[in-house]
Formats: C-alpha cells, structure tokens, sequence
C-alpha cells in the first residue's frame, strides 16, 4: 500500500478505534459503519447525509461511525452510479433502446422532460439498490464485527470484557 492510500484511511480508522475505546460496543459499532456504508452506495445525487443522520437518531446509533462510513465510501457510490442506473432500466424497462439514446431523446425534448426521465431513472436505480441494501447491510456489519472485536479486545482496559454483546 502506498504512502498516499495509508494516510487517507488512517483518520477513519483511529476514529473507529476511538470509538471502541470509549465504550461503543464492536457489534453496535459494526452495524453503525455497515449501515452508513449501505445508505452511502444510494444511488442518491443528495440526500445521504441527511438518511445518515436520521437513520442513527432514529435507531440511537453512533452519528460518528455512520457518517464516517457515509464519507468514506463515496467513491464507491460514484464507481455504483451507473451499474445502478443500468440495473433500473433492465428491471423495468427492458425495451432494448439503449440508454444513451433514451437519454438524447429526452435531451431533444426540453429540460423538463430530461428532468423527468433523470428523477424516473434515479427511482429506477433506488428499487436496484434496495434490493441490495439487505445483503449490502448483513455482509458489511460481518466483515466489520472481526477486526472491531479484536481491536476492542486487545485494547488495554476494553469497557466491560466479560459482557461483551454480539
């Protein structure tokens, strides 16, 4: 790993690490980071942050962990964009017309109908999304449980060891 990747992740690491250490739990922990990475890959042009923080005030989650995780994993939304876009027409619209004729007929037809096939599009690629969201939420708050739970038992004095929820 290079110098530049090692210091883009060091923040949001030591800041999940110091959550650990202040008392959050490794499972709470994971299902906050794994819950602001599935809300963070939306196929939202607005809107995460707002989700995120919602989201956390409403299940009395961590804000930092989900927002931090939300931050962080805006590239791979960007990266989702499309296959997300792609998937929604496929679903729902499998007429054959490719996509970017679709998009230079709407294009002809004046802003509001581009504006209209844009938000048609984006609720199209939202449906994709959900339908991923449920296995996204599982397999992040997996892979997220191990190394928190070894971080937050190897730390010098964890909150309460021996009760350690899953």
């Amino acid at each position: 790993m290079n110098k530049q990747s090692r210091l883009s992740w060091r923040r949001p690491v030591e800041l999940v690490r110091g959550l650990l250490r202040q008392g959050v739990t490794p499972g709470r922990l994971a299902f906050s980071l794994a819950l602001g990475l599935t809300v963070g890959v939306a196929p939202l042009v607005w809107g995460t942050t707002l989700i995120c923080a919602l989201l956390a005030w409403r299940l009395k989650l961590n804000p930092v962990a989900v927002q931090t995780a939300n931050y962080a994993c805006y590239p791979l939304q960007v990266a989702l964009l499309v296959p997300f876009f792609i998937g929604g027409q496929q679903l729902f619209d499998p007429s054959g017309i490719p996509a970017g004729e679709l998009w230079r007929q709407s294009l002809d037809q004046g802003p509001l109908v581009l504006g209209r096939h844009f938000w048609l599009a984006n609720l199209r690629a939202l449906a994709v999304w959900a339908l991923a969201a449920p296995l996204l939420l599982a397999l992040g708050q997996a892979l997220f449980f191990l190394p928190l739970r070894r971080w937050w038992q190897a730390s010098p004095d964890p909150p309460d060891r021996d009760h350690m929820p899953c």
